[in-house]
């Protein structure tokens, strides 16, 4: 495996132990469908949080910490994110992994 995703899963193993990434995991699962959390909607949420949280350079707790303290403040966050996102072109990716979810879930579907 190469160095570069040898470093982002174990930063993402530290992550997972959050109890508050936990918590959104449980949340994901119970409004799925059929309880069901799909592996492409978890990666998404993976690929997205992995790279937010970076950025904030917060952890998770800390992020919800202070979305219930300040939610202006949170949301404007949210914004230099996206903007910091389209800076980088990662906003095509949003849309080649909306294209690429709605194709999993139609597949899902008729299995």
């Amino acid at each position: 495996m190469p160095r570069q995703k040898t470093e982002v899963a174990e930063r993402w193993a530290e992550i997972e132990k959050y109890a508050t990434i936990k918590h959104l995991k449980k949340q994901l699962t119970r409004k799925a469908k059929r309880q069901r959390l799909s592996d492409a909607t978890w990666r998404t949420y993976r690929y997205w949080l992995g790279k937010f949280i970076p950025f904030t350079q917060k952890n998770p707790d800390q992020l919800i910490e202070d979305a219930l303290k300040d939610n202006e403040e949170t949301e404007n966050l949210l914004i230099d994110f996206k903007n910091f996102c389209i800076d980088q072109g990662l906003d095509d990716l949003v849309k080649e992994n909306r294209k690429l979810k709605e194709e999993l879930d139609t597949k899902e579907c008729k299995e």
